[in-house]
């Protein structure tokens, strides 16, 4: 079973940009996304951490370049913690997922969404990266936006 930590160490200028219930709402989507993975046998009962790290595009911009090697800022980026990045990161922590709030922002706007909706994607999609889902492929990425689109009700 995987449950959230939230980073708040996200700017104050961020803060009033998320909705009043944004916990909630993505405690639904993940609650969603718990049964999907147990029924897909990711996950069982043993408790997986995901740290969640709000931030805007100057900071996932830097995460983005540190990690990936990409300048330029991103909507999402997810990592599954191996043995080796466990080591920074001691405990219970299974994956880290960076959400830019001001591309969940712009993104909503684009296609028509709520902002949550589009938080509420950004965070499945995260996690089923961690869960070793991409979209490389045209069959990859059916595959991946299939198993998202159920959890999240979009079927």
């Amino acid at each position: 079973m995987i449950t959230l930590s939230y980073f708040e160490h996200f700017e104050e200028e961020l803060k009033p940009l998320l909705p009043e219930n944004w916990q909630q709402d993505l405690q639904a989507a993940l609650d969603k996304a718990n049964a999907k993975l147990r029924e897909l046998g990711h996950v069982g009962d043993e408790q997986e951490v995901i740290e969640v790290n709000l931030m805007n595009n100057t900071q996932i911009q830097e995460v983005n370049k540190n990690l990936r090697g990409f300048g330029k800022p991103t909507d999402v980026i997810s990592l599954r913690l191996t043995e080796e990045g466990a080591e920074r990161f001691p405990g219970e922590v299974f994956g880290e997922i960076y959400i830019s709030i001001e591309k969940c922002q712009q993104q909503a706007k684009e296609i028509g969404q709520s902002f949550i909706e589009e938080l509420a994607f950004l965070l499945v999609h995260g996690i089923l990266h961690i869960f070793g889902y991409d979209h490389m492929t045209p069959e990859e990425e059916a595959e991946m936006m299939g198993i998202a689109y159920q959890i999240l009700g979009r079927e």
